[in-house]
């Protein structure tokens, strides 16, 4: 699906990628090439600032809940386009685990996204605790 955005929203879009790839705390060069992909599809060239951005990114400095603010005013099928670029990015090394779904959860909602369709991405824990043992 084509998605068009303006630069503050392909800034949005990198930022939540790269946030994407941060969210297991680890960040390789799958995901980095990835992310590389997608942007080169929407983008083409890199400008010098989306360069930057994407080199600067800190973790620890990102906002899942601002990143989103730009690009709830694409169509819902576009920004279930952004969900499903997300997507890419997790499961582009192989591995999608807890804290990978979590983000991808939270991205659904934040969007205002339908979680259908990303049943595959998205998955819950159920924890179990045992009774407690009887008292002797």
């Amino acid at each position: 699906m084509e998605i068009k955005l303006n630069t503050v929203q392909v800034l949005a879009l990198a930022d939540i990628l790269m946030g994407a790839a941060h969210a297991d705390d680890e960040f390789d060069g799958m995901e980095a090439g990835e992310i590389s992909d997608i942007l080169h599809d929407i983008v083409g060239e890199f400008s010098t600032e989306l360069s930057m951005r994407l080199a600067s990114f800190d973790e620890e400095d990102f906002d899942l809940k601002e990143a989103c603010k730009p690009l709830l005013g694409l169509s819902p099928r576009e920004r279930q386009g952004v969900v499903a670029r997300v997507a890419r990015v997790t499961e582009s090394d192989g591995i999608h685990d807890i804290k990978e779904s979590q983000f991808i959860r939270r991205l659904i909602g934040l969007l205002e996204c339908d979680l259908e369709g990303f049943d595959d991405h998205v998955f819950e824990v159920e924890i179990v605790t045992p009774p407690p043992l009887p008292k002797s």
